[in-house]
């Protein structure tokens, strides 16, 4: 009834809020350690990078150039393209798997996944990231491990009614500069 499309309508409104912070900390992120957090010193930002097999492997080599801040190399597999609703198609055109006739036509990334964001295009239409399988530098969580939209409700005994009452703990943001790339056109 009435109750289960109000809990329906707070889970939609929390999702939409979690990928907003998600957006917004990934397009704002902060300094580390003094420095960008994209960058071409860190082998996190490459630019001049309209999504193409070239820009694709050269964010590759990117990522897999990346130190800690120690200066260790980290051992990370690339494994998401994430676009923006613009880029999609040339994102899964990319990863299509098609039999090339020549070596030189082979794309070696099509196992990527590809993640489509349309909130990226009001940022920019152009910009694409890479992210590792295994990266932990954009953290999210939940107070006390409450996943998602914490749900009660009390019926009414002086009114007919049932309240409703629908609280979200979520926070997100960078710990560590390694496990991404963007890629600026």
């Amino acid at each position: 009834g009435r109750a289960g499309q109000r809990r329906d309508q707070f889970v939609s409104s929390a999702a939409r809020r979690e990928a907003d912070e998600l957006v917004t900390a990934l397009t704002s992120p902060p300094t580390i350690d003094g420095s960008a957090l994209f960058a071409g010193g860190r082998n996190t930002l490459i630019t001049t990078a309209a999504l193409a097999a070239p820009k694709l492997a050269e964010a590759v080599t990117a990522m897999r150039m990346q130190a800690d801040l120690d200066g260790g190399l980290v051992v990370q597999e690339p494994a998401y393209l994430i676009v923006p609703a613009a880029l999609e198609l040339t994102a899964r055109q990319l990863m299509a798997t098609f039999n090339p006739a020549t070596t030189g036509a082979v794309q070696p990334y099509n196992t990527l996944n590809v993640v489509v964001e349309p909130r990226l295009d009001a940022i920019s239409a152009t910009s694409w990231y890479l992210a590792a399988a295994n990266q932990s530098a954009l953290e999210y969580g939940y107070l006390d491990g409450a996943e998602g939209p914490q749900i009660t409700q009390q019926e009414g005994f002086e009114v007919d009614g049932v309240q409703i009452k629908a609280r979200l703990d979520f926070g997100c943001g960078w710990v560590s500069p390694v496990g991404w790339v963007k890629a600026t056109a």
